[in-house]
């Protein structure tokens, strides 16, 4: 009998625990427990949880694995895939493995659990993302807004892929090429704009970019475009080694002609923009330095950035170019450097320029988010003549500015809202310490102007991050 009650009197307490208490406080409680008792515990709080990781206060995330292992770690491009970066341990002499971390409220990973050398995805996580070798867990924080612009929508009208095949004959290769055709681009006779992705199959298969022109298109934020997606053949030469120079050639000389002959583009450079990541965003960069005379937008994403280019743009004059570029905090470290020592440079020379900076990894489950915000700064201004561009806010809010920018002392910024909503705007280091916080309240929707006064702020390099609800902008200024 007293075995029945002291079994009972454990059963009530562990549930109570279980559903009031954090991770630490079991903890804590299963210290004092036989190993039998232990095991009951975690057995429990493991099933109790509705799926994993566990986000604590809307910052503390617990990876959990609940089975037999010696070595068990958490991978993600939140530490570069590494096995050794984030080892779990177990829960005293159970089967359950954990490991903390803490993490903004908007942070976004591709990670997978490694269980004695084995790679699996976290089986109480129902959020997957696909990768390059195939799906991977998804940490989403509670601030993580997934984009909605990826997903098949079958109530609008869906463009084509058309393959073909190129050979050539500067590479001495040949390729698959997909075409994307905007709907009713068959029964208009009119041009569009267009866009070349480089990895560009990989655009497609994990970035969803077809979905993404689709609902952009239907939506009337951006007008219908065709796109041509690239895949490389030899990448890393390609795209930032010995045969940039005829991977260009190939694009301009070979590639380019029949697409014109073939399908109703438009060739001004305002309306033909060229798209990529890592290595892909280098040779992006080149591509359009080379030839802005057909190339005036450029997106590059968590983008390698050769000295030879970054040379390049730092010694010429400013170029016609419009500039999108965007980077995961926890990117692989040696881009990070380049990304911004880059964005820097375009700010000081006056380039048009969008710059973004996200609390996620080096994944297309980063890039896919924000191809469609590159589109949107590209052509949204395209739109027929009768629309305001000043009434076009895909974002829900436009910013222009900084002015001027560089500045001595003093900048305003001129922000339109389409709705009520909290602004915050920040000054931080390109390390992303916050110096200033210029704004930080509930604003009515219309115009507003930000005046920021950085009299007491060295000279140097800065960004501002302007926040309309759970969404933001960064822009690179320079102060003298």
């Amino acid at each position: 009998m007293r075995y029945i009650i002291h079994s009972l009197l454990f059963f009530f307490c562990t549930s109570t625990l279980l559903y009031t208490q954090s991770f630490q406080d079991v903890l804590k409680h299963s210290t004092n427990l036989s190993p039998q008792r232990q095991q009951y515990l975690a057995d429990s709080f493991f099933a109790s949880l509705p799926q994993t990781p566990l986000i604590e206060h809307d910052t503390l995330v617990w990876f959990f694995f609940n089975g037999n292992g010696l070595d068990v770690s958490v991978a993600s491009d939140m530490n570069g895939w590494s096995t050794n970066a984030d080892a779990m341990q177990r829960m005293g002499s159970t089967t359950l493995w954990y490991t903390a971390k803490v993490f903004e409220t908007d942070a976004r990973f591709d990670y997978k659990l490694v269980v004695d050398g084995t790679w699996m995805l976290d089986p109480k996580n129902p959020y997957t993302v696909t990768a390059v070798h195939g799906p991977n867990s998804e940490l989403r924080m509670p601030a993580y807004i997934p984009p909605r612009e990826i997903n098949h929508r079958p109530d609008i009208e869906h463009g084509k892929l058309i393959d073909t095949t190129f050979n050539s004959v500067v590479l001495g290769n040949s390729r698959e090429v997909r075409v994307y055709l905007p709907a009713q681009y068959d029964v208009s006779t009119e041009r569009y704009p267009l866009i070349v992705f480089h990895d560009g199959l990989d655009y497609l298969r994990l970035a969803s970019a077809s979905s993404i022109l689709d609902n952009l298109i239907a939506d009337g934020v951006i007008p219908p475009c065709i796109a041509v997606f690239v895949p490389p053949v030899h990448r890393t030469e390609e795209y930032a080694g010995g045969k940039m120079d005829d991977y260009c050639s190939f694009i301009m000389q070979e590639l380019l002609p029949v697409i014109d002959a073939k399908y109703r583009t438009r060739t001004d450079p305002t309306a033909c923009a060229v798209i990529g990541a890592a290595n892909g965003g280098n040779i992006a960069l080149y591509l359009a330095m080379k030839h802005h005379e057909r190339f005036g937008n450029v997106a590059a994403q968590s983008s390698n950035i050769i000295t030879q280019i970054h040379q390049a743009y730092d010694v010429s004059p400013p170029l016609p170019l419009r500039i999108y570029m965007d980077l995961g905090k926890y990117d692989i470290p040696v881009l990070i450097p380049l990304v911004r020592d880059f964005t820097a440079m375009l700010g000081r020379k006056q380039y048009e320029h969008m710059y973004r900076e996200y609390n996620q990894g080096h994944s297309w489950g980063n890039w896919r988010a924000h191809v469609s915000d590159a589109l949107k700064y590209f052509f949204t201004k395209l739109l027929a003549a009768s629309r305001d561009d000043h009434d076009l806010l895909p974002n829900g809010f436009r910013i222009d500015g900084p002015y001027p920018n560089p500045a001595v002392g003093y900048m305003r910024l001129e922000i339109r809202m389409e709705r009520p909503e909290p602004l915050t705007v920040l000054l931080h280091d390109l390390g992303g310490r916050v110096l200033h916080v210029v704004a930080n309240n509930e604003r009515a929707a219309g115009d507003h102007v930000i005046h920021l006064d950085l009299r007491d702020v060295a000279s140097g390099t800065y960004m501002i991050r302007v926040q309309v609800g759970p969404r933001s902008e960064t822009r690179v200024i320079v102060l003298r």
